[in-house]
């Protein structure tokens, strides 16, 4: 992931693992100008896995818990 700054880019690190061979990721920006993601993925179980992630500062934070197969998974 990386955003321009006008004359350059900055690279702001990988949001996850987004290895699977069936991974869709949906990206917007939130009110302040940072980095929204929405990644879907298959897992090796062949479970789909949902994340919705933010970019704060120099890191990325999880937006609600992490959804697996339509369950609810941690807080």
């Amino acid at each position: 992931m990386a955003r321009y700054l006008g004359t350059a880019w900055e690279h702001l690190g990988a949001p996850c693992v987004t290895e699977a061979s069936n991974t869709h990721v949906e990206m917007t920006l939130d009110e302040d100008g940072r980095p929204v993601l929405a990644i879907e993925r298959l897992n090796d179980s062949l479970e789909t896995e949902l994340h919705v992630i933010r970019r704060a500062g120099t890191d990325w934070l999880a937006l609600g818990a992490r959804y697996y197969n339509h369950v609810v998974i941690g807080s």
